[in-house]
């Protein structure tokens, strides 16, 4: 008895491609092309437009041509098995599908978001929307503008940021405006701003009739919604912070836009936390017409910055430096090197270098530090990886392994007994393989072999001091490099950040905006994973040796085992 069952009429396909005009998968792969096509298009750009729709039009002529030339197909699908057994999958699919769309339409109608990306890309943190909502709830609180400039490269990301900027209009109610201006159209006013590439955001206070006030404005680099936060408060709380570059001979240019020139500092300092950055002379500090006065009270911040300078302080100038610093005045020195006729520099001078001494218990020691094993390019510029983890410069260099370079840099020596009411912090340190060295002319020759008398690291090579009664602040950079526009772009290299910090915390900036400067809380997959050369030998041995050869044995043994069953019967 043959128990088969009959083959249904409907469910024989002749499989002989030979009795079609074109074989009947060809018009199917068109119609699943176009479909893919026209869903892509409507994905990435919210609408099918004239594309999508000719995609879908050919996918309908498509599945036509397959139904004429292929009717047994067609009728197959309809009335055989296929549809006996799959339409409850199809009803299921389609019943999904209908409850997705009205989920959809209920989502967008009552404007319903949630961010589920780790970092909140696309919304406003509960510490970026509490500070905001603070600040506009203050009567005299600014309105504010925020341009976002996109070229034709970045365009695509205008609806993903618009998300965000939507509740930053939200949580000031209506205090913030936005709009994302085109790049290549209006260079015009990217140049109004001062914004140079694609993805800079121009934040600017609006006064009463509604015009931004430009001069004053902040320009900050990509989107990270802490940045913007931060410009924002800055402008609804500005102060008046100054930074004072004393001109001396051989001092770097402030303007200077050549590696070795400081545009980029002052670019930043001036543009994105609106200080006024200046670069004085004698002239200034002395002319009774001159607009520039040290100590001035009605500033909320002001420190005074050496930039290296290759011959000792002028008595004149020595004396307004003394008074400054004797008035609670706050200083930052970049140390050039004494490679000069007279082994001399600004740094290095006797007299400077006993002053700071004895008030602040820092002082730069008239030598080079080597370093033949941690060193960029060669021995005489040594990067540092020992930052002081306390001290508000330099407490996230290490967190973030970073390191910083100094070019042919003077080591600091501290008091062993701390002056009065001053607190003295190492803040960056060589390796214990650098040494330094008095002969300069052994260094000029390249000739970085450590001497017998050559002492040997770890040095100091900055350091800060804090008078607590006066409220006078002093860093000390053991060189000039750390100011340079040549390290701005390095990865990880820390020198312009330590610069940027130093000259916030000497100008008591960090206190000031301490209440309203927005700072991210470290999350979980921001914590960076350190190995020793050890631990990366181990991992390698582990994947590369002991994981294949346990795989290996234990398919070893699965196959003596099945052996033995296969002999025994």
């Amino acid at each position: 008895m043959n128990d088969e069952q009959p083959i249904a009429e409907h469910d024989y396909i002749d499989e002989d491609e030979n009795l079609y005009y074109v074989p009947p998968h060809y018009p199917l792969i068109v119609v699943g092309l176009a479909l893919l096509a026209a869903f892509v298009i409507w994905l990435l750009e919210g609408e099918l437009g004239t594309v999508g729709s000719a995609a879908l039009v050919v996918a309908v002529v498509g599945l036509v041509a397959w139904a004429i030339n292929a009717p047994d197909h067609l009728s197959a699908i309809v009335t055989g098995r296929t549809a006996k057994y799959g339409g409850t999958s199809l009803l299921v699919t389609l019943v999904f599908l209908a409850a997705l769309g009205a989920l959809y339409v209920i989502v967008r109608d009552n404007s319903i978001r949630i961010d589920l990306t780790e970092r909140d890309i696309f919304s406003l943190n509960d510490s970026a929307r509490d500070a905001i909502a603070r600040m506009s709830s203050a009567p005299d609180a600014p309105d504010v503008q925020i341009l976002a400039f996109y070229d034709v490269v970045n365009a695509g990301r205008r609806d993903q940021d618009a998300v965000l900027f939507d509740d930053f209009v939200a949580a000031s109610n209506g205090k913030i405006r936005y709009e994302q201006v085109d790049l290549d159209r209006n260079p015009v006013l990217a140049q109004q701003y001062g914004i140079t590439f694609s993805g800079q955001v121009a934040v600017t206070r609006l006064d009463a009739n509604g015009e931004p006030d430009i001069a004053n404005g902040q320009v900050v680099d990509g989107l990270q919604q802490e940045n913007i936060t931060n410009a924002i408060l800055r402008l609804a709380t500005p102060g008046d912070f100054r930074a004072y570059f004393l001109r001396v001979e051989n001092s770097l240019a402030l303007d200077g836009q050549d590696d070795n020139g400081m545009f980029i500092l002052r670019d930043v300092m001036s543009r994105q936390r609106g200080w006024t950055v200046e670069e004085i002379s004698l002239v200034d500090l002395t002319s009774p017409q001159s607009e520039i006065t040290l100590n001035d009270p009605a500033a909320d911040g002001e420190v005074l910055v050496i930039a290296g300078g290759s011959k000792p302080l002028a008595d004149i100038e020595f004396e307004i430096v003394r008074d400054y610093l004797d008035n609670g005045g706050n200083l930052i020195i970049f140390a050039a090197p004494s490679i000069n006729e007279d082994n001399i520099s600004l740094a290095t001078d006797e007299r400077l270098g006993d002053y700071l001494f004895e008030t602040v218990g820092l002082r730069f020691n008239n030598d080079l530090v080597i370093d033949p094993v941690q060193a960029s390019q060669n021995p005489a510029f040594p990067f540092v990886t020992d930052f002081d983890g306390g001290h508000y410069i330099t407490r996230n260099f290490a967190a973030e392994q970073s390191f910083a370079i100094f070019e042919l840099p003077h080591s600091i020596e501290l008091a062993p007994t701390r002056p009065r009411n001053v607190i003295m912090t190492e803040l960056m340190m060589s390796s214990p393989n650098s040494y330094a060295t008095t002969d300069f002319t052994r260094i000029l020759n390249n000739d970085f072999s450590q001497g017998d008398d050559d002492p040997r690291g770890p040095f100091v090579l900055a350091a800060a001091a804090e008078n607590s009664v006066t409220d006078s602040r002093v860093v000390l950079f053991g060189s000039q490099s750390l100011a340079i526009n040549a390290y701005s772009d390095v990865n990880s290299v820390a020198n312009l950040p330590a610069v940027f910090n130093s000259l916030v915390w000497a100008s008591h900036f960090d206190e000031f905006f301490s209440e309203v400067t927005l700072v991210r809380d470290r999350l979980p997959q921001d914590q960076q994973i350190f190995a020793t050369d050890q631990d990366l030998r181990t991992i390698r041995t582990l994947t590369t040796v002991l994981m294949p050869l346990g795989i290996l044995i234990i398919g070893g043994l699965v196959w003596w085992n099945n052996r033995e069953k296969e002999a025994t019967r």
